[in-house]
């Protein structure tokens, strides 16, 4: 299905520009005895700011798409995603249905209503991409669980995806003066250490995909 297949499409190119973001920063250190911190940490820097940045793409791009997809499943087919409860719950226009004294009538059909109020409802899933920011649990809230979208907390590979969020708000955002602001992550990472994050944070990216794939009833 066209659905499936532009979700499974995204996390192919998110690999692939890990793959590249690897060869470019990490390859030419790692096994070099001859490079040293002041050598290879803008290297490092780079990929993990680079990485961290085609990951929130990737999340946004999966969040939003998962809220077309519910529409215009429930508009071709009637069917009643995971998607679609989550973000229809969020959205003004059902909240404003049932604002009023339920004992005046309600013109048009459920179904009727959600049709009309499709537009309005995926608004809010945009609107939050628009405003995201990151990568870390307040986002991913924000981004997945407001389309119905499960992250398992307790994975391994979620704690990389947190340090992820770390290195980058530290090496993009970098803390001179400290007002009021500590950083958090404590170390330059190794070359290696830094692909083994990565592969880490690709792994749950991974895994998000299936769980997309899974709320709009995509997978067998």
């Amino acid at each position: 299905m066209e659905y499936a297949e532009k979700i499974e499409s995204a996390y192919v190119s998110l690999t692939e520009v890990n793959e590249g973001l690897v060869k470019r920063y990490i390859e030419p250190h790692k096994g070099n005895v001859n490079s040293t911190d002041a050598e290879f940490s803008l290297d490092v820097k780079s990929y993990l700011v680079l990485l961290h940045a085609a990951i929130e793409d990737y999340i946004e791009g999966v969040s939003v798409f998962s809220s077309n997809a519910a529409c215009e499943i429930f508009k071709r087919n009637g069917v009643v995603t995971m998607p679609l409860l989550f973000i229809c719950a969020k959205s003004k226009s059902f909240k404003d249905r049932f604002s009023k004294k339920l004992t005046e009538e309600i013109q048009d059909s459920p179904k009727d209503f959600i049709l009309s109020s499709l537009g309005d409802i995926h608004a809010v899933t945009v609107a939050n991409a628009i405003d995201n920011n990151g990568i870390n649990v307040k986002y991913l809230n924000s981004l997945l669980q407001h389309c119905g979208i499960n992250f398992d907390i307790n994975d391994n590979d979620f704690i990389s995806w947190k340090s992820l969020a770390d290195y980058r708000g530290d090496y993009a955002h970098a803390v001179v003066f400290h007002h009021g602001k500590k950083p958090t992550a404590k170390k330059l990472l190794s070359p290696e250490d830094a692909m083994n994050l990565g592969s880490d944070c690709i792994s749950f990216s991974s895994k998000i995909k299936d769980e997309a794939l899974a709320s709009l009833g995509l997978t067998a």
